[in-house]
């Protein structure tokens, strides 16, 4: 008999970041931006170690360290397919953001 997997809902509330993100001059600096992601990985149903689970601290880490050092994007959109793009390729588990 496998391992018995399930479906788990991670959910990251209210990180704030700051970005260069918009079609105005003034959105060229910095500004504020507050992200809610909630991710939906296969996993086994009763972890024994912590590889076994999504470590979502990555993606914490990187919403909040790394996405900001992005340059200046016009659309949010784009902006978000990065996030999206980090999200899917940390951890091939995850199945929807």
């Amino acid at each position: 008999m496998g391992t018995q997997v399930m479906i788990w809902t991670i959910e990251i509330e209210d990180t704030e970041t700051r970005s260069r993100v918009g079609i105005w001059e003034y959105e060229r600096e910095p500004q504020p931006i507050r992200t809610r992601i909630s991710m939906h990985a296969i996993a086994p149903a009763f972890p024994q170690k912590i590889q076994d689970c999504l470590n979502y601290e990555l993606v914490c880490r990187w919403i909040s360290n790394e996405w900001p050092k992005k340059p200046h994007t016009l659309l949010l959109e784009t902006r978000l397919r990065k996030l999206m793009d980090f999200v899917f390729n940390f951890d091939a588990r995850i199945e929807i953001a």
